[in-house]
């Protein structure tokens, strides 16, 4: 028969555990998103994750404002070359940066600052999932400014 300290201790191990695990997932997510540096996962609610990967995922921050979420037709918007490092990062950050749809892929439109964070702003004109042009946002490294 095992005693309750003995008792406490596995409970106490096993949600040691599964914090870490959280720990890591959270942390991947936050890095995926962009936010690097030194992380605490744990200040980061499950609400505020998700709002964030919505906020990259469906151009919420681009779209607080209203209007059309193509960038081309704004002043605030830059186009990177393809060879410059912060859009190779950029390109990065998807999970299949092809999503080949009847020949359509993912093309890069423009980075577009959005209240004082530069966004880079992907199009997919046919995406496999919707079926229907899906654009993405890429939030740029944190401090990152393009060059005149």
């Amino acid at each position: 028969m095992t005693s309750k300290k003995d008792e406490v201790e596995k409970i106490q191990g096993r949600l040691t555990v599964v914090q870490g695990l959280w720990d890591y997932e959270r942390t991947q997510i936050l890095k995926a998103l962009g936010i690097d540096g030194d992380i605490n996962p744990r200040s980061w609610s499950t609400e505020a994750l998700v709002d964030e990967i919505k906020d990259c995922l469906d151009g919420h921050k681009m779209l607080a404002g209203e209007g059309d979420p193509n960038p081309l037709y704004r002043d605030n918007i830059v186009k990177l070359d393809d060879s410059d490092p912060e859009l190779e990062r950029a390109w990065q950050r998807f999970p299949d940066p092809d999503a080949d749809c009847h020949g359509y892929t993912w093309e890069y439109l423009a980075t577009e600052l959005i209240q004082e964070q530069w966004i880079h702003v992907f199009i997919h004109e046919l995406h496999p999932l919707e079926l229907r042009p899906v654009y993405a946002r890429v939030p740029a490294r944190s401090g990152w400014n393009p060059t005149p």
